[in-house]
C-alpha cells in the first residue's frame, strides 16, 4: 500500500530544522529555559530545552549551561539574556543579568541588577532592536512596563501596568503582545505603553511562562501553564480576536518555560513568503519519490506578487533541486534520500533574496524500533520472570518490519546481561546475584546494530531468604529490601521519617498502599507470631491497617490474612501491637504485607516496627542431633552438629555465617548482640554479650 506523508514546515534559523505540526500548517521548534517540570516533581532541571510543536509535546535538553531564569528572559540578536535572584526570608537577596552564547551556550557576561529588573515576561523587539518587559517595581508592590538595558541592567519606565504581562512577545515589525494575568490577550505601544485588549485567550495563567513568535510563520506561540496540567501546553493565539487554541499537550505533565524563542530570522519585507502545502510521496520504505508544493503568492509583508519566482528544495540544509515557477503555482519534484531522519524544506527566492523555509522531518526507508513501552519484573522460581510489551511500530512512525525485532534484557545496579536477541515477550533471570538487594531491569528492543531506548521495569527484591526470627525497626530509614505499591496510583503512599515508616494520606482517596517484606524463609506446619506496631499521628485521625501474607511481593499474592483491618489511634505516642499467627502449609518463601486502608482525609499511618518469630524459637540451649549451642564472651558456641547443616543469622535475618557439613567444634567470633542458630533447620536464639 502506498503511504502520502505530508511534511508541514517553518522557517529556518541557523542549518537546522524543525518539526512538528500546529494549527496553522506549520512545524516549528521552540527553545527557552524550563525552571519547572511537573514529571520530575516539580525538580527545576534549569537549563535551555527545545520542544517540538506536535499534538503530545516532550522536551529534549539543549544546554544545562543556563541558569534559572526566574526573573525573566530573551534572546536578542548575539545573545541570550536572562535575569536570575535568589530570596532570603522572602526577599530579593541577590540578582544578576547574566549574558550567553546562543550557539556555544556558555556565560559571556554577568552584571549586578537591581531589584527592579526581575521580569515576569521580556521580549526582543526587532524594529528597534530593544528588549521590553514586565517588570517589578523596587517594593514589588506593583508593575511597570520599560526597556531593559543590557549593559548596565537598568530599566527605563515607560508606564506603570494594572495586570502584570505573563507572556510577552514582539512581532517582525515591532507591534508588542502579551498575555496578561487575567488571561486577556492584547498589544501595548511601545513608545508610550498605551494598551489595547483584543479579547480574552479562555486560559488563566499561573506562574512563569512565555511567548515568543516564529517569524516564519508570524504566529504568537504561548508555552502556558497553571496548577491544573490538564490545561497548560502550548496554545496559539488568534492575533483579531485573542483566543487561544492549544496545539500540544505537554506529554509528561505542566511544564514552566521561560525565555522562550523561536530560531527564525525576521525576513526582508521584499522576500516571497513561505511555499505551502508541502507534502512528500514515497511509497512504502522506498528511498525514491517526489516533492509537491505551492508557491508563494505574497512577499513576507503581505504584499502581493506575481512572475516567476525562484524555488529551492533543500535535504538536510543542502539544495537537493531548484528551479522557476510561476507565484502560486503547484510544483513537483523528484526526491533521492538515504535511509535515516531528514529535514526536507522548500523555499522561494527573487531579487530581494530567500524566503522563509517550510521544513519538516521524517523518517525514510524501513524504520528502526520504537523503545518498548511497558517492562515489568516479579519474583519468580528463587529468580525473576520479566515480561514486556512488543514493540509493533517504528520508532518514527515510517514503515516498519516488526519481524526483525529482537529484544535484550539488562539487570541492574549489578549490570548483568540477563539474554540476548529474545524473540518472545518475556524472560526468566536465573542468575545469581551478589547479595540480597533491590534489583531492576532495562529491556532494549534491537534491529541488527540498532539499539532503541531501554524501558525499566519495577524494583524486585533478590537473593536467598531472610531467617525467622525476624526483626525490623523502621525509625532506621532503610527500606531499601522493602517492596512499595501504590495500589490505587494516588501519589499517596509509604515512605519514611524519623518516627518510622509512614503512609502519608490522600484527601479524596481511601489508602490501599502495601509496604512489603523481602522474602522470609518458612517452615511448613509451623506456627508463626506476627506483631506489627503501629500508630497514627494524633487524634481525632483514625487510620485503619491490616496485614496479610503472600507467597510474593505482589498485593494480588497476598492471600491469607493474619490481622483483619483494625482502627488505630491515640496517636504516635502511643502504638498498639497487632498480633496475628501464621502456619504455612508448605516450606518456602513468604512476604508479609503491612496494608494501609485508612479513609480518605485522615493523616498519618505509622508502623514502628514488624516481629515475626515461631514455636520453633524459643531461648533454649540445645537443638536436634544432641547438637549445644551456647553463646561466649564475643562469640557463640556450638558443639555435637557433626555432619550437620548449621547457618547463624542476626535477628533481622542477614547470614553471618553457614556450614554444609559442620565437623567438631564451631567457635564463631561475632559483635553482641542477638543472633539466630539454625542447626538442621530448627532454631534458637542466643545473646551475646
Amino acid at each position: 500500500m502506498k503511504k502520502i506523508y505530508t511534511l508541514i514546515a517553518a522557517a529556518a534559523f541557523w542549518p537546522s530544522a524543525f518539526a512538528g505540526t500546529n494549527a496553522s500548517g506549520s512545524s516549528v521548534t521552540l527553545y527557552g529555559n524550563l525552571i519547572y517540570d511537573a514529571s520530575l516533581n516539580g525538580v527545576a532541571p534549569t537549563g535551555i530545552y527545545s520542544t517540538d510543536v506536535v499534538p503530545s509535546a516532550t522536551v529534549s535538553k539543549v544546554s544545562s549551561s543556563v541558569t534559572k531564569a526566574n526573573g525573566g528572559a530573551c534572546l536578542a540578536d548575539t545573545a541570550y539574556f536572562a535575569i536570575e535572584y535568589t530570596t532570603k526570608y522572602g526577599n530579593i537577596n541577590a540578582c544578576y543579568l547574566n549574558s550567553y552564547d546562543p550557539v556555544t551556550w556558555k556565560l559571556t557576561n554577568q552584571v549586578e541588577a537591581p531589584h527592579s529588573s526581575v521580569a515576569t515576561s521580556l521580549t526582543y523587539n526587532p524594529a528597534d532592536k530593544k528588549i521590553y518587559g514586565s517588570f517589578y517595581s523596587e517594593e514589588r508592590e506593583k508593575f511597570y512596563f520599560g526597556t531593559l538595558n543590557t549593559t548596565t541592567a537598568n530599566c527605563d519606565t515607560i508606564t506603570f501596568l494594572d495586570h502584570s504581562f505573563n507572556a510577552l512577545a514582539s512581532d517582525a515589525s515591532g507591534t508588542m503582545y502579551f498575555v496578561n494575568d487575567e488571561g486577556n490577550f492584547g498589544k501595548i505601544s511601545a513608545a508610550d505603553g498605551s494598551i489595547t485588549i483584543i479579547g480574552p485567550t479562555g486560559f488563566k495563567p499561573k506562574y512563569l511562562q512565555d511567548a515568543t513568535f516564529d517569524y516564519g510563520t508570524k504566529q504568537f506561540y504561548w508555552c502556558a501553564f497553571n496548577d491544573d496540567d490538564s490545561q497548560s501546553g502550548i496554545y496559539t493565539v488568534d492575533l483579531a480576536t485573542g483566543k487561544a487554541t492549544r496545539v500540544s499537550v505537554w506529554a509528561t505533565g505542566g511544564k514552566e518555560f521561560v525565555g522562550v524563542f523561536s530560531k527564525t530570522p525576521v525576513f526582508a519585507a521584499g522576500v516571497p513568503d513561505i511555499p505551502t502545502s508541502l507534502a512528500v510521496d514515497f511509497t512504502g520504505a522506498s528511498l525514491s519519490g517526489k516533492a509537491t508544493f505551492t508557491m508563494p503568492s505574497a512577499t513576507y509583508a503581505g504584499t502581493a506578487i506575481s512572475g516567476d519566482l525562484g524555488y529551492e528544495v533543500l535535504v538536510d540544509g543542502h539544495v537537493a533541486a531548484a528551479g522557476k515557477a510561476a507565484a502560486g503555482a503547484a510544483v513537483t519534484v523528484g526526491l533521492s534520500v538515504v535511509r535515516g531522519e531528514h529535514s526536507v524544506s522548500v523555499r522561494a527566492k527573487n531579487e530581494a533574496g530567500s524566503g522563509p523555509e517550510y521544513v519538516a522531518k521524517r523518517y525514510f526507508g524501513t524504520d528502526v524500533p520504537a523503545a518498548v513501552a511497558t517492562a515489568s519484573a516479579a519474583r519468580a522460581n528463587g529468580g525473576a520472570l520479566i515480561k514486556w510489551e512488543a514493540v509493533t511500530t517504528g520508532a518514527h512512525g515510517a514503515e516498519f518490519d516488526a519481524s526483525a525485532v529482537a529484544y535484550d534484557v539488562i539487570r541492574y545496579p549489578d549490570s548483568v546481561a540477563v539474554a540476548t536477541g529474545v524473540k518472545g515477550t518475556e524472560c526468566a533471570d536465573n542468575h545469581s546475584v551478589p547479595a540480597m538487594g533491590s534489583y531492576y531491569y532495562e529491556v532494549v528492543a534491537t534491529a541488527g546494530d540498532y539499539k532503541a531506548a531501554p524501558a525499566k521495569t519495577n524494583s524486585v527484591v533478590l537473593g536467598e531468604a531472610l531467617q525467622v526470627p525476624y526483626s525490623k525497626t523502621f525509625s532506621d530509614g532503610d527500606m531499601s529490601l522493602y517492596t512499595i505499591v501504590d495500589a490505587n496510583s494516588d501519589g499517596s503512599t509509604w515512605g519514611s521519617d524519623f518516627r518510622g515508616a509512614r503512609y502519608t494520606f490522600s484527601n479524596t482517596n481511601a489508602a490501599d498502599d502495601w509496604l512489603i517484606t523481602p522474602p522470609l524463609r518458612m517452615t511448613a506446619n509451623v506456627k508463626y507470631t506476627i506483631t506489627a506496631e503501629f500508630a497514627n499521628a494524633m487524634d481525632p485521625y483514625t487510620e485503619k491497617a491490616e496485614v496479610k501474607v503472600g507467597r510474593n511481593s505482589t498485593p494480588d499474592a497476598m492471600t491469607s490474612s493474619v490481622i483483619p483491618a483494625t482502627s488505630v489511634d491515640g496517636g504516635y505516642r502511643s502504638p498498639i501491637d497487632m498480633v496475628g499467627h501464621f502456619t504455612p502449609d508448605a516450606d518456602g518463601d513468604y512476604f508479609i504485607g503491612l496494608h494501609a486502608v485508612s479513609d480518605a482525609g485522615a493523616l498519618y499511618l505509622y508502623c514502628y516496627k514488624l516481629d515475626v518469630v515461631s514455636d520453633a524459637t524459643g531461648v533454649i540451649a540445645s537443638v536436634v542431633n544432641n547438637a549445644v549451642v551456647r553463646a561466649g564472651e564475643g562469640c557463640i558456641m556450638v558443639t555435637g552438629a557433626d555432619g550437620a547443616r548449621v547457618l547463624v543469622a542476626s535477628v533481622d535475618g542477614r547470614v553471618v555465617a553457614q556450614y554444609a557439613n559442620a565437623a567438631g567444634e564451631i567457635s564463631l567470633p561475632v559483635q553482641p548482640g542477638l543472633y539466630v542458630v539454625a542447626v538442621n533447620g530448627t532454631s534458637t536464639k542466643v545473646v551475646v554479650k
